[in-house]
């Protein structure tokens, strides 16, 4: 009577703990299978368990029984991602039989019995089994409480490789569980102890090198992967620069040897092995302005950039002029990137060379009047305003070409150009090399002296080398300067301030006739 009452309480637990677990798996793969089809194959899976139980007195035929049964429901009828229906479809059962092996050996240790004799003692039996169904039936609800189907489902997306690696792990678990069920077969059918050992031991060395993976191997996987990537943007980056720059050497900053040399995009060959300070002997010395040539032997100097990579330094850029071949000098800008290898014991510098003659020019134009090649308004503004931000000591000219309105309404704007340029060369030939001279724009003019000067002295030179007639059909047009003049002070100490001083010195000049100056006080 109680061997049939435990045998019925077996039955409903075990059609609950399918019920438990076909419901997870549904969750675990986020597809929508119908309860009905899950009530459907826990039943189904109940009905064998009930016919095969009192003819099965083996672990591992039971094993591998519940094993194909989980493996062919879940693979064939529940949708979703196949790793993951694999990795569900072991987990299963492999929880099943290591529930049922322990509870097995913790009742064959308190009953003080053989394992094998343990599965002779009908009632014994079903008590095991209804509580290794119990412990399945907690722990599923238990990952339901920890909402573990979330976690499992996001390996497929996230974690694949995880995932893989699990699957190994569950099939050696497997190996290793049935392996432990040959220790319940009667002496008389046992496997050789050796053996159970052997196959018990690979499968835990299996075990411990996949836990091993597991911990490591993924970070090795994404180092490899990451040093991949850097590498192919290494790659890439050099490519570029290779092809948009005139010339790239790469150098031992150790032995001073080219590693690689590339001009116009194209490798020479020839020129690997050999120093680097044999190449820019060749190519570099015999062409460079002399101006820069100390700048440049500097840093190209190896015990230069040595030094700069041991301070931290690890770029810098220099700016020199190569003489083409028509004899006119260019500017090129290199631009030194070095670094040295993970161990320390190699550092590399990498010269990337442009012609900058190009920009030069675009910015020179940016800075000078178009027409008389001196400073524009906004440079000169620029130049003084630096200045000053430095210094607190200077003289502001403000001067004005008298009557070169009229100049243009008689004889024409080209010789009003003429007029400006000839007023420009004048001026700059008055004045040193230091000062800024710029034309502000139309008629008007600013010189600004950076040094004590004879203010008086120099407005009459002014006046004086400016001051020009102009004839064309009988007409005659005198071009002279009107002149404002301040000087740099506390209250007039930057280009805004002086030049509206100076204006008000001009008005005053034009008021007095014209061809003068005045001075503030």
């Amino acid at each position: 009577m109680t061997t049939i009452m435990l045998f019925h309480l077996f039955i409903i637990l075990y059609f609950i703990k399918d019920l438990c677990t076909l419901q997870f798996v549904q969750h675990v793969l986020n597809f929508g299978t119908c309860t009905r089809s899950i009530v459907l194959l826990s039943i189904f899976n109940t009905a064998i368990i009930f016919v095969t139980s009192s003819k099965i007195d083996s672990l591992t035929l039971l094993g591998l029984l519940i094993l194909i049964i989980y493996l062919l429901e879940i693979l064939l009828f529940f949708k979703g991602n196949t790793k993951l229906k694999l990795l569900l479809a072991l987990l299963v059962p492999l929880y099943a039989m290591l529930c049922l092996i322990s509870v097995t050996v913790i009742v064959s240790v308190i009953y003080l019995c053989c394992l094998h004799l343990i599965l002779l003692e009908a009632e014994l039996l079903l008590v095991i089994r209804i509580w290794s169904l119990i412990i399945t039936i907690i722990s599923v609800l238990a990952l339901y409480s920890l909402n573990g189907s979330k976690y499992l489902s996001n390996l497929t997306k996230q974690k694949p490789r995880r995932l893989k690696t699990f699957i190994s792990l569950e099939i050696i678990l497997l190996i290793n569980t049935f392996t432990s069920t040959l220790l319940f077969l009667p002496e008389e059918d046992q496997v050789s102890l050796l053996l159970i050992t052997f196959l018990m031991i690979s499968a835990n060395i299996l075990a411990l090198f996949t836990g091993i993976f597991m911990i490591v191997g993924f970070d090795m996987i994404e180092d490899k992967k990451i040093q991949s990537h850097s590498d192919i943007i290494d790659q890439m980056y050099k490519t570029l620069i290779n092809d948009s720059s005139d010339f790239m050497a790469e150098i031992d900053c150790i032995s001073g040897k080219v590693l690689n040399y590339t001009f116009k995009g194209i490798s020479q060959t020839g020129l690997i092995g050999t120093t680097y300070q044999k190449v820019y002997t060749a190519f570099i010395l015999n062409k460079i302005h002399p101006d820069d040539k100390p700048q440049y032997l500097n840093n190209t100097n190896l015990e230069y950039i040595r030094n700069c990579l041991k301070n931290g330094t690890h770029s810098w850029k220099y700016e020199y002029r190569l003489k083409n071949k028509h004899g006119e000098y260019e500017w090129y800008s290199d631009c030194m990137m070095v670094d040295k290898n993970d161990l320390g014991d190699t550092s590399t510098a990498l010269i990337v060379t442009n012609n900058i003659q190009a920009e030069k020019n675009l910015a020179y134009h940016a800075q000078v009047d178009a027409l008389t090649g001196i400073y524009n308004r906004k440079s000169s503004k620029e130049l003084i305003n630096k200045y000053l931000s430095e210094h607190t000591a200077g003289v502001l000219f403000l001067i004005d070409v008298d009557h070169f309105k009229e100049v243009n309404d008689n004889f024409g704007h080209i010789t009003g150009d003429e007029v400006l340029k000839e007023v420009t060369q004048k001026l700059s030939q008055l004045f040193r090399k230091d000062d800024i001279v710029g034309r502000l724009g139309g008629d008007e003019f600013i010189v600004f002296v950076k040094n004590e000067i004879d203010i008086t002295h120099k407005a009459m030179k002014i006046c004086n080398v400016v001051k020009k007639v102009y004839s064309q059909d009988e007409i005659d047009v005198t071009v002279t300067a009107s002149i404002g003049i301040c000087s740099v002070t506390e209250a007039l100490n930057d280009f805004d301030k002086l030049y509206a001083e100076a204006d008000k010195m001009l008005y005053i000049s034009k008021a007095q006739g014209k061809n003068t100056f005045t001075i503030a006080i």
